[in-house]
């Protein structure tokens, strides 16, 4: 309690007696008062006149203090020789201190003897039966008192001691040398002590009845009366001291109390959709319902606003994590640079390399909602224990090209990215370097490449997810080879034949809008890769992309001969049914005709060939030529621009149409297996841009590109179509002339029509994506390299360059992203920004991030998006911020440039954007529940009436005094705050009386405590420890000159038990900055909210007989919680700092409750923080020397219960002995922890 006992009314008083006092006092008086008979000699006073009065008696009972006869007691043991007393001839019964309590009980006892109203009585026999008690003490002495020489005289109802106690008195007198006589007297004193207590409670109970009764004595009764008048004399005279107090104070200070504060609170409007811009001036006045006599509660417009159509339609993060805990990441030295694009020549020392990044999209809210749930602001975890849902972060890039375009087939894939320098090669050398064991010293060359091949493998085999865009979605790659030399790295893959099909970019197909009309393969940072590969890929600056492919098996062809169109669905004849030299096939692909082709094949199988050995040799001998199989030529021309090239079949390259193939055991035969390679005039192929699948290759007189035509040219004779009749007829007429059989000639076989059972082509083909164009020029110009973003994409192109990376840059690692719809968002923007009041302070001084004239800060930079590039807001735009950077709800104005854009692709198109970002406590911001457009901030009207609550619930104001046109509705999301009630007299005392004693200056520990609490409304307790730093933990926390506050806010009824209170990070920053105005510039002060150090009770209960064991577990868990938390003001443990929990108040208290017969295995468990992101077990049953209580391990901690303990319903009468808390026993998310050294969590730390 702030106030000091000496200020308040009463702490001392000019006239202090209490009117039972007064009245006992004067019929002490009345004593002292003598009667004189008719003779004018004394005969007696006038004290029994009053005495016989029941007021006058209870009067007198009341007017004992007993404080008083402890005091005079504690002197006469002082003084008593330890051997003097009842058995000691020189003993005077007078002397003991207490004849005086007996005489005394026995003179109300005598004075009631004549009462005969119900109060009297009921008190008599009340004092009767206090007196038979005290018959019956053991010590024996008041019977004593009665019995000896010189006893008092008293009532004979004390006589019944002779008879009842003479044993007892027998018993003292055998033992006189035994006990000292100073005992018994003690033992006697507490007796009487403890029944004039009883007797006082019935007496002032029964006093204001008595008062009342009107039974009195007229005498007496003008005496009660003329003491209850006195009593307002005297409340006049004791206000003495209040007002020479208020004399000081008001006359001598000047002072005056402090005036009220009027509280604010933020108001959201909604206009009528197509209506034209709002005006609300400053100065608007808004209801807020009626006071307690009907009058208007005005609150009144701060600034002006300007109403449109922008609402607050999304909201996302992306948080990069940097847990320290993460190998290999955090082995690696921070001496890499992060180059952000978002703001030009700027450098940021990374901490560490991330170890995650999450993305979260939060639900879009149409309206406030009152108990919506809270995300972190920058979507990094508090330690609340509420999981939010979040997912791994989208980062990669991605290729659009048309080289990409693979039906079927064997494919195989090669992505060769080039970079700008050695960054991924030093990197890499920095990873292994720290990855070497520091015992091996091992520097052999071979060695050495042979671990940082076998690193490279580890961090890149699965540090991309890739895929394709196949006919049914998106196709997956499930393995890939990766490979780096100099300034390159190489990622290939295979598409078995199976695989779905890699067609173009299709919207509906595989997602998102990008443009895009080619395929596309995109590659995925992979979260489970062995490191996380944000860190590894960060900021490399790439200058290219070359994608190569590789195919085998493509059987869609275009095919054509000098006949017509040929289809391939079945055997066909390539150069028609009478091949001749000059015959044709022509080969194209529409995959193939747009690519550039480096390599050119076609695979071919022949059917019907001659199954005779020695192959087309044998076949045509009848034929009078010699020919081999391999004599069969065609020459190769290539489609370019309409022209056959090259040009003239001289200048052609040849292939063979067929080969021998050798058999054992059969011979020569012809292979039905044929590829013709086309490789020496694959650099004449020219890609047709206007090939597509919607538009697929077509051979004609206008065909311009694409096609291989297969001339045949040899042998000279073709395939003797048109020899074979002279040849035929030749020989049947030599045949018809000889007549014996043997001499005639064979008859020649008919000739072979050349027939193709299947074809496929085979190729190989190259494109590149350019940044630069220095490097990598070609006819894949058009290609594209995106950036692939959690919500968004990004085509880089040659203006990309330089500055161009292979991923999207990140500069910060907690980011807020902000969606904005509006017809046209330029000028003034106000965002409301309701968050949860659980921020923490800052660490006081971050490092500087940048230089001076980039603008960016060490704490909040916000930015926005124009033409997909984040471009940062001057400081100078942003107006005002209410929430103190994002500590507190608030509202954020700002000024947007005009060049803010909608229509971008990094975030969903058709909102503007902006992105609030930071680097730094991302942990120890605000949690937040919405944010909101069109606000303005309220205060409370100065008429408003002073007994309207100072707090203004949510939602009271819903509309303005007079009407506002286009607004179709007002919301007050968030109550009022930051107002206070002008100053009682009480408060003004108060806060003079600690004025004058820290005078304005913070020097000791309660000045401190005063001014904290005086300038801080919301702070219910604080605690200053003096000479104490946080930093190095409690076991080295003394350090002269340091100061550590520990504030506490008020807790609301009806709060979960287990809870951790704690002041927002704003209100922290602003106590440490008031007390550093205050404080001595040496003094290094810190402000932080306590550690919360939990206690769960473990023990075994057995319950009365029949009680349902289950729900009085849930009950006897609940008294445990309210028995030991702070926060209930009922009974327990409500020391906050300096707590000591002792095992036995426990255990009373759970034997105590009516629904327990016995407890016994107690223990508790301590469990406290031992840093960020450890913490400490302690075991009052554990190993080590054994403890029944527990101390705190902070002393600036405050103990907690559990949200639940470990109790266990036992049947049996058996005494359990505590039993050391065991694995099975811990439950995850509460008491589970695992510690290193045990040593180290099971000290039971002194406070």
């Amino acid at each position: 309690m702030r106030a000091l006992p000496a200020l308040q009314d009463g702490y001392f008083n000019l006239d202090e007696m209490p009117f039972p006092d007064l009245l006992a006092m004067a019929t002490e008086f009345a004593a002292l008062v003598r009667f004189h008979n008719q003779d004018d000699q004394p005969e007696g006073d006038w004290a029994p006149f009053f005495h016989a009065d029941e007021t006058i008696v209870m009067s007198r009972i009341l007017a004992i203090d007993l404080p008083d006869e402890v005091a005079r007691f504690d002197d006469w043991w002082r003084r008593t020789p330890e051997r003097v007393g009842i058995g000691e001839q020189d003993w005077n019964v007078h002397e003991l201190p207490v004849a005086a309590l007996v005489r005394t009980i026995n003179d109300w006892y005598v004075a009631l003897l004549s009462a005969q109203s119900e109060n009297g009585l009921s008190l008599r026999m009340l004092i009767e039966s206090v007196i038979a008690q005290l018959r019956v003490d053991k010590s024996g002495l008041p019977g004593m008192l009665h019995n000896h020489a010189g006893a008092i005289a008293l009532h004979p109802i004390w006589s019944s001691a002779v008879q009842e106690q003479a044993g007892a008195v027998a018993g003292v007198a055998k033992a006189a040398h035994a006990a000292p006589a100073k005992a018994l007297v003690r033992t006697a004193f507490h007796a009487l002590l403890k029944a004039i207590e009883m007797i006082q409670k019935e007496a002032l109970a029964r006093l204001p009845a008595s008062l009342q009764s009107q039974q009195h004595d007229p005498a007496v009764g003008l005496l009660i009366a003329f003491v209850q008048q006195f009593q307002k004399l005297k409340g006049k005279l004791n206000r003495f001291t209040r007002n020479y107090l208020d004399f000081y104070y008001d006359k001598m200070l000047g002072a005056t109390p402090l005036p009220a504060v009027a509280d604010s609170t933020s108001l959201i409007f909604r206009k009528n959709p197509g209506t034209r811009d709002m005006r609300i001036p400053a100065q608007t006045e808004f209801m807020a319902g009626l006071d307690e006599d009907n009058r208007d509660i005005v609150y009144v417009s701060d600034n002006e606003l300007v109403v449109n159509d922008a609402r607050v339609s999304a909201l996302q993060t992306v948080y990069f994590d940097h847990n320290r805990y993460s190998s290999p990441e955090n082995l690696l030295d921070d001496d890499d640079l992060i180059l952000d694009a978002t703001v030009a020549d700027r450098a940021v020392p990374a901490r560490t390399w991330p170890t995650s990044a999450w993305f979260n999209q939060m639900p879009p809210q149409s309206d406030v909602v009152a108990a919506a749930q809270a995300f972190p602001i920058f979507g990094a975890p508090k330690n609340t224990g509420v999981q939010v849902a979040s997912e791994d972060a989208r980062i990669g890039f991605a290729l659009s090209s048309k080289v990409l375009l693979l039906k079927e087939g064997l494919r195989k894939i090669s992505v060769t990215l080039l970079f700008e320098d050695d960054t991924l090669a030093r990197r890499l050398d920095s990873l292994a370097a720290a990855m070497r064991d520091g015992a091996d010293s091992d520097h052999d060359s071979e060695l050495e490449a042979i671990r940082r091949q076998d690193i490279f493998l580890k961090v890149f085999r699965r540090i991309f997810r890739i895929g394709v865009t196949g006919e049914h979605g998106w196709l997956d790659v499930p393995d890939y080879v990766p490979a780096q030399e100099g300034r390159t790295l190489v990622l290939s893959f295979e598409l078995p034949p199976q695989a779905q099909a890699v067609v173009a970019y299709n919207a509906q197909l595989h997602g998102e809008q990008y443009v895009a009309s080619a395929p596309m393969i995109r590659f995925i940072v992979n979260p489970g890769a062995y490191l996380y590969p944000y860190g590894m890929l960060r900021g490399l600056p790439i200058s290219g992309a070359r994608i190569d492919v590789q195919v085998s098996g493509c059987r869609d062809l275009v095919l054509h001969n000098n006949i017509g169109q040929l289809s391939a669905t079945a055997p066909f004849a390539p150069f028609g049914p009478l091949p001749k030299i000059g015959s044709y096939l022509v080969v194209g692909s529409t995959e193939m005709a747009g690519k550039q082709i480096l390599e050119f094949s076609v695979d071919v199988e022949w059917a019907d060939l001659p199954k005779i050995s020695g192959g087309f040799a044998t076949y045509y001998r009848e034929y009078g030529v010699e020919v081999a199989n391999d004599d069969f030529l065609a020459t190769v021309a290539v489609l370019g621009k309409g022209t056959w090239m090259p040009v003239g079949e001289q200048n052609r390259q040849t292939v063979r149409l067929f080969r021998t193939e050798v058999r054992p055991g059969q011979g020569e035969s012809i292979d039905s297996r044929m590829v013709w390679n086309c490789n020496r005039v694959t650099h004449l192929f020219e890609p047709d841009d206007g090939v597509s699948v919607s538009k697929p290759l077509t051979y004609g007189p206008a065909a311009k590109n694409g096609f291989f035509k297969f001339t045949l040219a040899a042998p000279g004779f073709a395939f003797g179509h048109e020899q074979y009749p002279h040849v035929l007829s030749s020989t049947l007429v030599q045949n018809a002339r000889i007549k014996r059989l043997r001499r005639q000639r064979e008859v020649p076989r008919s000739p072979y029509t050349p027939q193709i059972n299947s074809i496929s082509v085979s190729y190989r083909a190259a494109s590149t994506v350019r940044i630069d164009r220095k490097v990598f020029a070609g006819p894949g110009a058009d290609d594209q390299f995106m950036h692939l973003y959690p919500s968004g994409w990004k085509t880089l192109g040659v203006t990309s360059y330089p500055g161009a990376s292979l991923l999207p840059c990140f500069g910060f690692s907690g980011n807020l992203y902000i969606g904005i719809d509006a017809a046209q968002l330029r000028g003034t923007l106000t965002l409301f920004f309701q968050l949860r009041e659980d921020s923490l302070p800052l660490t006081e001084t971050p490092p500087a991030r940048a230089k001076a004239d980039v603008g960016l800060d060490a704490g909040l930079n916000w930015f926005y998006l124009a033409g997909n590039e984040w471009k940062l807001l001057p400081r100078s735009r942003v107006l005002s911020d209410g929430t103190q950077q994002f500590m507190t709800s608030g509202i954020v104005t700002l000024s947007l440039p005009a060049d803010i854009s909608a229509d971008n692709s990094v975030m969903p198109g058709g909102s503007y954007w902006l992105r609030v970002s930071a680097d730094r406590d991302l942990e120890k911001y605000c949690s937040l529940y919405g944010v909101y457009a069109q606000a303005v901030t309220v205060r409370r009207h100065p008429d408003v009436s002073a007994r309207v609550p100072i707090v203004l619930p949510a939602a009271s104001i819903t509309r303005s005094r007079k009407p506002l046109p286009g607004i179709t509705g007002v919301l007050q999301p968030i109550a009022s705050g930051g107002g206070r009630a002008a100053e009682t007299r009480a408060q003004l005392h108060s806060r003079l009386s600690e004025r004058l004693r820290h005078k304005n200056r913070a020097i000791s520990a309660a000045d401190y405590e005063a001014l904290i609490l005086q300038y801080f409304p919301e702070v219910y307790k604080v605690k200053c420890f003096a000479n104490v730093a946080i930093d190095r933990g409690p076991d080295d926390c003394v350090r002269p000159g340091h100061v550590l506050v520990v504030p506490l806010p008020y807790w609301p009824a009806g709060k979960h038990l287990d809870q951790m209170p704690m002041l927002n990070g704003n209100l922290m920053r602003e106590i440490r900055a008031f007390l550093q105005g205050l404080a001595s510039p040496w003094s290094r002060i810190a402000v932080e909210n306590p550690v919360y150090e939990q206690i769960q009770v473990h023990c075994k209960v057995r319950f009365t007989g029949g009680l349902n064991s289950g729900y009085y577990i849930n009950e006897l868990n609940r008294a445990i919680s309210r028995f030991l938390t702070p926060w209930d003001d009922g009974r327990g443990y409500r020391t906050h700092f300096g707590w000591h929990i002792r095992q036995h108040d426990i255990e009373a208290f759970i034997g105590e409750l009516p629904y327990v017969e016995s407890v016994s295995g107690f223990s508790m468990l301590r469990i406290a923080s031992a840093d960020a992101a450890t913490y400490a077990l302690f075991d009052t049953a554990g190993g080590g020397k054994p403890t029944t209580d527990i101390t705190p391990l902070y002393p600036w901690s405050i103990a907690i219960p559990t949200y639940r303990h470990a109790i266990e319903a036992v049947d049996d009468t058996f005494v359990h002995g505590a039993i050391r808390t065991a694995l099975g026993r811990l439950e995850i998310g509460s008491t589970f922890i695992i510690s290193e050294d045990e040593n180290d969590h099971q000290d039971n730390g002194a406070a």
